[in-house]
């Protein structure tokens, strides 16, 4: 059973809002994408900056969906009993995430920021596109795991590898996620009959 919370101004305790409704992006695939590049970089080049990294990730990716609830509430003009909920987890997930990422940046300097600034276009991209609810556009799809493989190079560069090695590592993830990406996109086309 899904946790739930009272609605904070709701009219009465009947109104009751679930976290994981919150919390939990819906998109299901998107998982690999965000946890395998932290993930091979921290078994790569294990250290607490290449962590700090990964969660500020995580934590951003889990800023997202609540952040998108509050704005759609907002362009609607109305405020629901998630809208307070969904504001303020936003907002601590967004704050823990930069937090993290200044950790890693204090405890192994910036070099780790080359790959995030490269792959910064395409998480614009990305994000901008799912902010417009084209989520499942072929751009979004190819954008957003070509921007979360740059993690694993800014892990690996936090833990002092040398560039050629922590670009590599990148590489071999957009070699791995482009194909997988239009393969599942070609089987769920093919299940509907287009």
């Amino acid at each position: 059973m899904a946790k739930t919370i009272p609605a904070a101004g709701a009219a009465g305790s009947a109104a009751r809002v679930s976290l994981r409704r919150i919390l939990l992006p819906p998109e299901h695939g998107a998982w690999g994408f965000v946890t395998l590049p932290a993930l091979l970089g921290l078994l790569a080049a294990p250290t607490l900056a290449g962590a700090c990294l990964g969660l500020s990730v995580l934590s951003g990716f889990l800023a997202r969906h609540p952040l998108k609830l509050a704005l759609a509430d907002r362009h609607r003009g109305r405020r629901y009993p998630r809208t307070a909920v969904a504001e303020r987890a936003a907002a601590v997930l967004g704050g823990l995430s930069a937090a993290l990422l200044g950790a890693a940046a204090l405890l192994s300097g910036l070099r780790f920021a080359a790959p995030l600034l490269l792959a910064f276009p395409a998480l614009l991209v990305s994000v901008r596109q799912d902010f417009r609810n084209q989520g499942r556009s072929p751009l979004t799809e190819v954008s957003a795991p070509v921007a979360l493989g740059a993690v694993a190079s800014a892990v690996t560069l936090a833990a002092g590898w040398p560039w050629a090695r922590s670009f590599a590592l990148w590489a071999v993830l957009v070699a791995w996620s482009l194909p997988s990406v239009l393969y599942v996109r070609t089987r769920l086309r093919r299940q509907r009959g287009e």
